[in-house]
């Protein structure tokens, strides 16, 4: 087996240059921003008062990336390039957070929000295959030191833009995203100059024809892999409770549990910092215990933290008391999400052989934008019709499916028949 020539390694240890690191922290930032404020900024600052189109502030940009994630990733293995995933993806974020402050008006924002997304979601599965490429043998430990850098933009994000919100009020979200989109141009450039193309061997040739056609075959035979079916499963539910609860977390502790936007801003900034610490220690459990055993520990994570959300909502309901709003903030500190994402991303690394990688990652990364997308939609009917306090609720019953499909159905890969070929209908052993 041919393995992948070793480029120049990061003096700090990563594995890959620190441009890309650059463009991590780009993307948490620009992710934070659409996440947790502008939700928040739709509800106070454009006053729209019904959950459902705040909701369309996640499902469509989720929309996009669900539409162009798998070509985007796809395109990717066919090209045998990668930076140029990334470049998109850069310039994306930069454009749609411009166009963004300029809007005055929900439906104006949520036509942006949709449209960057179809540019935007070509860095994450660009990132994601150059890193397992560039370190085949630490898969998690690439893959946690590419999020750590992710969660740092998280981190001070949070900070950043809750602090111009309580300055400036509605003037400081709009210099939140100026500042953005010149961080992604500044870190489009420097990848452009600084970081090297993965070299077009590691890509190996497979398949003939037309782009079309290609795209079609790749995603066909990724679907087809048992081992990446079930993960899609687990990963769909998971995501859906995730984001129909913290879509509306921000809405929730500032409405219902009566708590300032401080609130809001600590809890998402010291859950990004748990994040910067967990993210490497997540990839060397997945290197020392495997991708299964993590992922099953986190989906089981977030069925025992939502279940503990409910009880405080319910808590809360019978006698307002600010002590459960407070707890309900700090519970969102515990960083289950490390955990979760690299050892699913781990997880397709090595059941798909690398001239696939790509288009896999791009694949999971359309599961996931579904799952948001759902999970957004499903919680402003809900919230809408009964309130928020439902949200809890829907969040624990998804993840009490995801968890009974990750412990039932999910299969470690290898543990099927050896020496099938990448796409073929067998849980498949770990492939270079």
């Amino acid at each position: 087996m041919r393995h992948p020539a070793r480029l120049p390694r990061d003096p700090a240890g990563s594995g890959f240059p620190k441009v890309l690191q650059l463009a991590a922290f780009t993307a948490g930032v620009a992710d934070t921003l659409m996440t947790v404020y502008l939700p928040l900024h739709l509800h106070r600052d454009l006053h729209e008062k019904h959950l459902f189109v705040i909701g369309l502030m996640i499902a469509l940009p989720q929309l996009g990336v669900l539409a162009a994630s798998n070509l985007w990733g796809a395109a990717g293995d066919r090209w045998r390039r990668l930076k140029p995933l990334v470049l998109i993806g850069l310039a994306g974020y930069a454009a749609m957070m411009v166009a963004l402050a300029l809007s005055r008006e929900s439906s104006r924002a949520l036509a942006v929000a949709f449209l960057g997304a179809l540019f935007y979601s070509a860095y994450k599965p660009g990132a994601l295959a150059y890193v397992t490429l560039r370190e085949p043998e630490r898969k998690g430990h690439a893959l946690g030191w590419l999020m750590r850098m992710q969660s740092l933009g998280w981190f001070l994000g949070n900070l950043a833009c809750g602090a111009l919100l309580v300055r400036y009020g509605p003037g400081g979200m709009a210099l939140s995203l100026y500042m953005t989109a010149g961080v992604a141009l500044v870190a489009l450039v420097m990848i452009a100059i600084g970081m090297p193309e993965i070299g077009r061997h590691e890509f190996e040739a497979r398949l003939s024809g037309g782009p079309a056609p290609g795209f079609l075959e790749d995603l066909a035979q990724i679907y087809r892999t048992p081992a990446l079916f079930w993960l899609a499963v687990v990963w769909f539910l998971c995501t859906a409770g995730r984001w129909l609860f913290y879509n509306f977390l921000p809405i929730l502790l500032t409405d219902f549990f009566r708590g300032p936007v401080t609130w809001v801003s600590a809890a998402s900034a010291w859950s990004a910092f748990g994040g910067i610490l967990l993210f490497g220690m997540a990839g060397g459990w997945v290197d020392r215990w495997g991708p299964g055993v993590v992922l099953r520990a986190a989906v089981a994570a977030y069925l025992v933290y939502f279940a503990i959300n409910v009880v405080l909502t319910y808590l809360y309901g019978r006698g307002p008391s600010p002590v459960y709003g407070l707890l309900v903030a700090a519970l969102f500190v515990i960083p289950i999400y490390p955990a979760f994402v690299v050892a699913g991303n781990a997880w397709v690394a090595s059941v798909l052989h690398r001239s696939q990688r790509s288009g896999g990652l791009g694949a999971i990364g359309g599961v996931e934008a579904a799952g948001a997308m759902g999970g957004a939609l499903l919680g402003g009917v809900l919230g809408d019709r009964m309130g928020l306090r439902v949200a809890p609720a829907a969040s624990t019953a998804l993840a009490l499916a995801a968890t009974v499909v990750a412990f039932a159905a999910l299969r470690l890969p290898g543990s099927g028949t050896q020496g099938r070929q990448p796409g073929t209908r067998a849980n498949l052993p770990g492939v270079e």
